[in-house]
């Protein structure tokens, strides 16, 4: 009898059981199918945000075309020159609109890092982009550099000069062009590098 009782309540439960797993089957099947449906609502939402910025950019676009048409080769060059933004630093450090700066002795690396804009600009404007590496915007006095380094990405350029193992107390002096002097926002032509 006891054998009985066990067997007619395992078939009870396994019954209850199985019968107790298809609503949770079909729960998870209606909430998988309600996450697929918020899904495809996302990508449709992405895909028509993707077509309106599309339109922009191409209305962007045909403006500033427009726009350059309406410019002389000056004020071109003028505004490339506010679209890139040139930077000059000795060690890591900005150069000060004074011209002079204060290092330890050691390695002092120049560099200038030349940063195009990131909007795209037509074909006629970048031809007035500033051009021209480190070397073409610095004049060297008597101190040549030990070695010279350089990196080039898609929209950034830099060029370095490294002057090794300057000892304390050495001053050295180099020029930079009119042009990157404007483009810096530097008082002066002259940079001046002094060894502590």
């Amino acid at each position: 009898m006891m054998t009985l009782w066990i067997i007619v309540s395992a078939l009870l439960y396994g019954c209850s059981a199985t019968s107790d797993a298809k609503p949770l089957k079909n729960e998870k099947v209606l909430e998988l199918e309600e996450q697929n449906q918020r899904l495809k609502e996302t990508i449709e939402d992405q895909q028509r945000d993707m077509e309106k910025y599309e339109q922009q950019t191409e209305e962007y676009r045909s403006l500033t075309e427009q726009i350059a048409s309406m410019l002389n080769d000056r004020q071109i060059k003028s505004v490339m020159e506010k679209q890139t933004d040139m930077e000059l630093t000795i060690n890591g450090e900005q150069v000060p609109e004074n011209g002079v700066m204060d290092v330890e002795s050691g390695d002092v690396e120049v560099t200038l890092t030349s940063k195009q804009p990131s909007v795209s600009l037509p074909g006629e404007m970048m031809q007035f982009a500033p051009k021209g590496s480190l070397l073409d915007h610095v004049i060297l006095s008597s101190e040549k550099p030990d070695q010279t380094s350089g990196s080039d990405g898609t929209l950034s350029s830099s060029r370095s000069l490294i002057f090794s193992d300057t000892p304390s107390g050495k001053e050295f002096e180099f020029s930079i062009t009119d042009e990157l002097k404007r483009m810096l926002g530097l008082k002066t032509n002259t940079i001046t590098i002094q060894v502590n």
